[in-house]
């Protein structure tokens, strides 16, 4: 090979290195359901991957007209299961969430025309966030193959994280 064939194969392995090592965005539906079956919501998620490491989530909520009604923005860069995230929900104007102030994480809610409330979680062993949980359940099904678990789940609006328990089915 001569010089600018080199050159040319140099070029397109560097470009396909950037095009591997580069984050990957997956965008998914899904609906939500009343009892009789219509439609109450659709949920755009997008999701922003490294490798096969969750970095990011944004979740739109549509109403079934395509109104958009609330978003929840996800940072996992910390933990995939405790993602620290924001949800807005733009018609009744609330928000809540999880977020780190130095060493602790946060959680808070806040009511229109209110002060914010807020509550230093200090347990943190097997606490999962928004969809933390989901993350963690897809990295780890085998556990879920072994046993039934057991998963404290952040409910900001109670300024507490609640048991539940996952069972295979």
């Amino acid at each position: 090979m001569n010089g600018n064939t080199w050159r040319i194969v140099f070029v397109a392995m560097l470009i396909a290195a950037a095009a591997m090592a580069a984050p990957r965005e997956d965008i998914y539906w899904s609906e939500a359901r009343g009892k009789g079956g219509e439609l109450a919501y659709r949920e755009r998620h997008t999701a922003t991957f490294e490798g096969e490491r969750i970095l990011h989530s944004l979740t739109e909520y549509l109403s079934p007209e395509g109104e958009l009604i609330a978003t929840m923005e996800s940072d996992y860069s910390l933990s995939v299961a405790m993602p620290t995230y924001l949800f807005e929900d733009l018609v009744r104007g609330s928000r809540e969430g999880l977020r780190r102030e130095g060493d602790d994480y946060v959680i808070f809610r806040q009511e229109p025309g209110k002060e914010e409330e807020t509550k230093v979680l200090r347990e943190t062993d097997s606490v999962f966030s928004c969809q933390g949980w989901h993350y963690f359940l897809v990295e780890n099904l085998d556990l879920l193959a072994q046993s039934n678990l057991k998963l404290d789940l952040i409910l900001p609006s109670e300024l507490k994280a609640y048991t539940f328990q996952v069972e295979q089915v």
